[in-house]
């Protein structure tokens, strides 16, 4: 199965390059992966000169301004900031090629080496896995949920029936059921409260 990552970003170049070196260096025993960075007309300074180098590296390097339906508007900063993040996420799902994806927030980092296959596995294995999570340190809401433990490989994966789909940024997807699901709502209000 071919696995697609996809950064989104925006000014937050320390995230973004400590994010992308080490999910690179953590995956690079998988034989069929895809690197895809939305951002969104970052204005950090050096930011558009490493997005350069990730393009030199193979990256899809997407500036979301480019594909924006509607420019950004005067709203509430609350709801400008959630379009944009839905906006980004649907077009990461809209460009990728794998089977399954991994939406990333910047501010994450990869430890652990020669996890992929691992995940890819309990994908192949679990067709009623829809997604997987990323965070396996989260020890409190794991001790309070009822949750069915499966071994691939080195790993032990929670697997919690009762819990909500998570939000971007902490897991993989399955991409056909994304797409089925209609991705991610832009335009809606959210109560910022």
């Amino acid at each position: 199965m071919k696995v697609s990552f996809g950064i989104i970003n925006y000014n937050r170049l320390f995230y973004l390059k400590s994010c992308a070196e080490t999910l690179m260096e953590s995956v690079k025993d998988y034989p069929d992966v895809e690197f895809i960075c939305i951002d969104d007309n970052s204005k950090e300074p050096g930011t558009q000169e490493y997005l350069d180098t990730l393009r030199e590296r193979g990256w899809k390097v997407i500036d979301q301004e480019d594909h924006r339906e509607k420019p950004k508007g005067n709203i509430e900063v609350v709801q400008n900031v959630i379009d944009a993040l839905s906006d980004a996420l649907n077009l990461f799902v809209e460009v990728s090629t794998g089977d399954l994806i991994a939406p990333l927030h910047g501010d994450m980092q990869f430890v652990r080496k020669k996890w992929l296959k691992e995940y890819v596995s309990l994908f192949e294995a679990r067709d009623d896995a829809f997604c997987i999570n990323f965070d396996a340190q989260r020890k409190v809401r794991l001790e309070k949920a009822t949750y069915e433990k499966v071994k691939v490989g080195n790993s032990t994966f929670a697997i919690d029936h009762s819990r909500i789909i998570p939000g971007a940024g902490d897991c993989m997807y399955r991409k056909d059921l994304v797409e089925y699901f209609g991705g991610w709502n832009v335009g809606e209000e959210v109560n910022a409260e």
